[in-house]
C-alpha cells in the first residue's frame, strides 16, 4: 500500500528537482550577463569616450593648457586603461554567459555525468576569479564618473607642475558632458553596437544558405560527371 502510495508523485518530484536546477543555471547566466553588459560599458565604452572628449578639447583649448598637456594625459589613461588586458578579461567574463548545465530529459548516468562535471568545474572558476581579483588589485586601476581610468602607479610630477595639471583639469572637465549626457552617448554606442552585430549576423546566415546551396549544386555536378572526368569538374 505504501509503494501503491508514493509511486505516482516520484517522477513529479524528480522533474522540480530538474527544473529548480535549471532556473539556477539560467539565474547564473543571466547574472554573468549583466556583469558582461556593465562592464562593457564602464571598461570600454566610457574610456573611449572620455580619450577622445579629451583629444577634442585639447585641440580646442590647446593656447590655455600647458605644453604637451594633452598627449600626456592621454598617455597616462591608456597605461592605466591596459585595453589588451580588459579585453582578455571580458572574453573570459563571455564564457560565464554561456548556458551549461541544463537538465532535461534523460536518465541517472546523464545526471550524474553533469554533477561531475560541475565540481571539477569549481576549482577551476574559483581560481580564475582569484587570478582576476589578484590583478585588479595589483594595478588599483579605478574609472571614474567621466570615464578617466586613474592609477595609482602614474609617475608624480613636481608641485609647480601638478597644480598647473590640476587647473588644465578643471578647464577640461568645465566644458565637458554632464554625466546624464555621457551616460546616453555609452547607452547609445553600446545599442548601435547591439544592431550592428545583428545586421553582420542575419547577412552571415543568408551567406551560409546561400553559400550551402552552391555547394550542393556543385557536388552534383561532379557526381553526375564521376572520378574519370575529374578535369572537367567545376572550380
Amino acid at each position: 500500500q505504501f509503494i501503491d502510495s508514493s509511486w505516482r508523485g516520484t517522477r513529479f518530484r524528480s522533474k522540480v528537482g530538474v527544473y529548480l536546477a535549471n532556473v539556477r543555471v539560467l539565474q547564473r547566466a543571466l547574472r554573468a550577463a549583466h556583469r558582461f553588459r556593465a562592464s562593457v560599458k564602464q571598461c570600454i565604452y566610457s574610456p573611449s569616450l572620455w580619450e577622445l572628449e579629451t583629444q577634442l578639447l585639447g585641440e580646442k583649448l590647446k593656447a590655455h593648457l600647458p605644453k604637451d598637456y594633452t598627449k600626456q594625459k592621454i598617455n597616462q589613461h591608456r597605461q592605466a586603461w591596459d585595453w589588451d588586458g580588459r579585453i582578455r578579461t571580458l572574453q573570459e567574463l563571455e564564457k560565464e554567459r554561456r548556458i551549461k548545465g541544463l537538465k532535461g530529459p534523460g536518465g541517472e548516468k546523464r545526471r550524474q555525468a553533469l554533477a561531475a562535471k560541475a565540481k571539477l568545474g569549481k576549482p577551476d572558476r574559483r581560481r580564475r576569479g582569484a587570478l582576476r581579483a589578484g590583478q585588479h588589485s595589483e594595478r588599483h586601476v579605478l574609472f571614474s564618473d567621466l570615464g578617466e581610468a586613474i592609477s595609482n602607479s602614474n609617475p608624480c610630477t613636481d608641485r609647480k607642475q601638478q597644480q598647473a595639471w590640476n587647473v588644465a583639469n578643471n578647464v577640461l572637465d568645465h566644458y565637458r558632458l554632464d554625466l546624464e549626457s555621457r551616460r546616453n552617448v555609452v547607452r547609445l554606442a553600446f545599442l548601435q553596437s547591439l544592431e550592428r552585430w545583428k545586421n553582420a549576423h542575419s547577412a552571415f546566415k543568408k551567406e551560409k544558405k546561400r553559400l550551402n546551396v552552391l555547394w550542393q549544386q556543385w557536388r552534383l555536378e561532379i557526381q553526375a560527371l564521376g572520378k574519370t572526368q575529374k578535369d572537367h569538374w567545376p572550380p
